[in-house]
């Protein structure tokens, strides 16, 4: 069967955060053409940057601290392009920070892959061993699919689509909680990062290294302050912020903006490093597969990469 090649991808990856745009990496590195479709409006999912004021801030993972093998070859890519930095925490841990935000990651390996956002996959579909994936806009097929998206999403596509596979991403509960980044020409702690009963995660993005010109920092809120502020409006949960900001020392807050994460990260977790039904070429991979956050993540793309590869080639 002719396909024309414009419509028609070896791969097709749901989901543009740092599991979809290393395996697009990876994938297109063996030669096979990619397309990563995401529904936001940009790429890189929790490895996000944001402007603040005149500088910048990291809203989503902070830095990298690569425990497993695909994660350490990871860096040492990153580092010979000279895109991440070492920096010391408090407690003297040696982690990997990018001077301009950890968005420049994802977007440094998504760089020779197609993507298109503001794309929400409605609905897949293999018929004569072919894909057809469909969102709003377009409709393209492709030999293989993979999907990069947390548990809910994967399952809750899977059965709309009415696809019969064993298959799905292992459940695991993720912490829910919003992001607050703003500027702040004072603030009585000098650590990089520090914590307190409201903001269990405090960080100071221009003493990580972020070229900035001011103080620029990005607070987690714990679950008690996530569920007060949970159902609010926006005005009603900013201004509860700043007063919770103006009771743990910052002083002159402004330009502050908020992000809640539903799926932010899992804890404590051992799973399989990825998912693929051979018999419909579908594979799931995400930072819910194998140890979790960033390694999980990295590790599950790198592995479900090889493996298709190697069934290509073979």
């Amino acid at each position: 069967m002719k396909i024309a090649k414009k419509n028609y991808f070896d791969v097709v990856i749901v989901g543009g955060g740092i599991s979809g745009c290393l395996a697009a990496n990876l994938l297109n590195k063996a030669g096979l053409r990619v397309i990563i479709l995401e529904k936001s409006t940009g790429i890189g999912g929790r490895f996000s940057t944001k402007p603040v004021a005149d500088g910048i801030a990291d809203y989503g993972c902070q830095y990298f601290n690569p425990k497993t093998i695909q994660s350490k070859r990871l860096i040492d890519d990153l580092k010979q392009k000279l895109l991440v930095n070492i920096t010391k925490l408090n407690d003297g841990k040696i982690v990997y920070t990018s001077t301009f935000g950890m968005k420049t990651i994802p977007s440094y390996l998504s760089r020779h892959v197609i993507v298109s956002t503001n794309q929400r996959v409605n609905q897949i579909k293999i018929v004569n061993n072919i894909w057809k994936i469909e969102t709003d806009s377009i409709k393209i097929k492709s030999k293989y699919v993979i999907l990069t998206m947390p548990p809910f999403q994967v399952k809750e596509l899977l059965n709309k689509s009415n696809i019969k596979t064993e298959l799905t991403s292992p459940e695991k509960d993720y912490k829910s909680f919003f992001t607050a980044t703003f500027q702040s020409k004072i603030h009585s702690n000098s650590d990089l990062i520090c914590s307190n009963s409201s903001f269990p995660w405090i960080c100071n993005n221009t003493m990580k290294g972020l070229r900035n010109s001011t103080n620029i920092f990005t607070v987690n809120t714990s679950e008690e302050l996530t569920n007060q502020i949970k159902y609010k409006s926006m005005d009603e949960r900013n201004k509860i912020i700043k007063n919770r900001l103006k009771n743990s020392f910052f002083e002159d807050v402004s330009h502050l903006s908020v992000h809640f994460w539903k799926y932010a990260f899992t804890e404590n977790q051992s799973h399989d490093n990825f998912y693929f039904d051979k018999k419909i070429n579908m594979g799931i991979c995400g930072d819910n597969f194998s140890v979790g956050k960033v390694d999980g993540a990295v590790k599950s793309a790198s592995l479900l990469a090889e493996k298709i590869i190697k069934i290509n080639n073979s």
